[in-house]
């Protein structure tokens, strides 16, 4: 499932990068754009859709003129694992799915400045406006253990019995046979431990709003995030400490002096 997720995203992103392209090739006229009121003052949130999971943000900027806007952002995002699948444990109707083999759930806090240039502006009478853009920034990926309810043999006479206890996954002791299914969430939550890095983002935003004040936008564009020491993810597996991910965004938000 999560490769046909990557699959879509990539070629949603191919798609819309070619687009960009195109837009880039139409001339931003000066005597135009001289006509339309410079709104200095810009604020947006957004929920995206990444190659290894989801996310959401803040982003504002401050526009000293139409052409180009300086931009701060902060984010949040869940990373997950490509190589991470969904078991079950098939012998209890009730036991909760859960990832074999991964040791911690990832989740990343991103701060940084960047800049949006614009390609294509769009006309008065409405349309689409273009701007590619590019960030970087500082990160924390903040790793949760995974804990796994275990099933423990309390055989004791002639009959089976077994009990249920609950452990940080160690995949050393604990296997498919022995694995009823994930724990709570909340379990773990005071072990989280950070992990700081740094990331890079390129791409392109489609602004179609109707109205120059209010932000209604589509992004699409590509993260590079980068941590000295990787984050352990998953057992049985080399862990890297360059992610590549491709994203979609949606913005709403509004602009003001």
């Amino acid at each position: 499932m999560l490769n046909r997720k990557i699959v879509t995203l990539a070629l949603l992103l191919t798609t819309v990068l070619f687009t960009g392209m195109g837009f880039s090739q139409i001339k931003v006229e000066q005597d135009t754009v001289g006509n339309s009121l410079l709104l200095t003052r810009e604020h947006s949130f957004y929920g995206m859709l990444h190659s290894n999971g989801w996310g959401f943000g803040y982003r504002r900027s401050l526009n000293d003129d139409f052409f180009k806007k300086k931009m701060f952002e902060a984010e949040f995002l869940e990373m997950c694992s490509p190589k991470q699948t969904k078991s079950v444990n098939p012998y209890f109707s009730d036991a909760r799915p859960y990832y074999y083999g991964k040791l911690n759930a990832c989740y990343i806090i991103r701060s940084g400045i960047g800049y949006q240039n614009l390609m294509n502006q769009k006309p008065y009478w409405g349309g689409i406006e273009v701007r590619y853009f590019y960030y970087v920034g500082a990160e924390v990926a903040l790793a949760k253990p995974i804990y796994l309810r275990i099933i423990q043999d309390a055989t004791t006479g002639p009959v089976v019995d077994y009990t249920i206890t609950t452990e940080r996954y160690n995949p050393d002791v604990h296997d498919i046979e022995n694995i009823y299914g994930r724990a709570s969430f909340f379990k773990g939550i005071n072990q989280i431990k950070p992990y700081p890095g740094l990331y890079g983002k390129f791409g392109f935003n489609f602004e179609y709003g109707k109205y120059n004040t209010k932000v209604v936008a589509l992004e699409a564009g590509v993260v590079v995030d980068y941590h000295p020491k990787a984050v352990p993810i998953m057992a049985y597996t080399k862990n890297q400490n360059l992610l590549t991910t491709v994203y979609i965004a949606f913005h709403f938000g509004k602009r003001y002096n």
